[in-house]
Parts: C-alpha cells; structure tokens; sequence
C-alpha cells in the first residue's frame, strides 16, 4: 500500500474538536498493481445454444432456441435449402430467460421437402450492446467452448451453432445433428 502524508506537525486540535490545519493526516491511495486486483473478475461463459424447429400451418419453420448468452444478445438466425442453397435470415435477441425465437423462414407456398441447415450466429462484440459487451468481454474473450472462435476479420471471437434438419410428409422434422 502507498502512503500520502498530508499536513505537517501540529499536535493539537481547533477549538471546535477539529482537527488543525497543519495537523499530519493519512490517505491510503492503492498502487496499480492492488487496483487491478480489486477489479471483479469475469467469469467465462462456456457458449451453449439449443434450437427447436417447427413447421407452421403455412409450411414455413419457426426456430425456437435457448442460450446462456446474456440477456439482449444479438443472434442472427439463417435457415438454408441445402439443394437449392436459398437462405433466410432473421435477426433477434436474447430475452431474459435466454430464450429467442425467429421466423417464419421459407417462401409464401412454403417449404419443399428436404434437408435444411441452421445457422445461428452472434455478431462480434464491439456491435453487441453495452451490457453485453460487459459480460462477455470487448473482443469476446470471456466466451469459452466449442462454438466459440476466432473471427476471421479480427475482431475477436464469434459464436457459431450449426444443426441440420430434415423436412418430410405431413410436416414432420427429423433432426440429423445439433439439438
């Protein structure tokens, strides 16, 4: 700990039980070193994203998802035809139960049978709201696990959850991998 002395000698107190102008008095002032220390620590969040997907009366998919990343994340959400490779894509937010929820995905005479990929993806850090860059870190260095990585542009980590699905007869989904 550092010291600062401030005053110098007087032994005696003010009339009013003050003490005296050039009494010594002293002020703990941390070093760098105890102020680094003090700073809470962040724990590591260790990504986990689940989704669900459903056909509305429509044929189109609504996803339905779950996280442990904080509350107002942005995610976007991306459903794609694997023969065709046609995509859509919705952008949505973590509520505060860690639920999402995006869609409908596929076109007005809805969705033929096939296989379809999900993607849901979180956006770099520095475009995440404050609270959540506080949680998860300025480059996403407080995200940790297997859908965690490396971005290719530099700006930290990103998040990256794949699962395929199967569309059939009578608006069933098979899940092929993922959730």
């Amino acid at each position: 700990m550092a010291l600062a002395l401030l005053g110098c000698g007087s032994d005696g107190d003010t009339e009013n039980g003050e003490p005296a102008a050039d009494e010594q008095q002293s002020v703990e002032v941390p070093s760098e070193a105890e102020e680094r220390e003090e700073a809470p620590q962040v724990e590591a969040i260790t990504v986990v994203i689940e989704t669900d997907a459903r056909l509305d009366n429509r044929r189109q998919m609504q996803v339905s998802g779950t996280t442990n990343l904080p509350e107002r994340a942005q995610l976007q959400v991306v459903v794609e035809r694997e023969s065709s490779r046609v995509r859509w894509r919705s952008n949505v937010n973590v509520d505060a139960e860690g639920d999402f929820e995006a869609g409908p995905f596929g076109p007005g005479s809805g969705l033929p049978d096939g296989l379809y990929l999900i993607e849901v993806t979180m956006p770099p850090a520095n475009v995440q709201p404050l609270a959540v860059r506080e949680r998860i870190g300025e480059r996403g260095e407080h995200l940790t696990g297997e859908l965690v990585q490396e971005a290719n542009h530099g700006l930290g980590n990103e998040v990256r959850y794949r699962s395929q699905v199967e569309l059939g007869d009578q608006r069933s989904i098979r899940y092929i991998d993922g959730s």
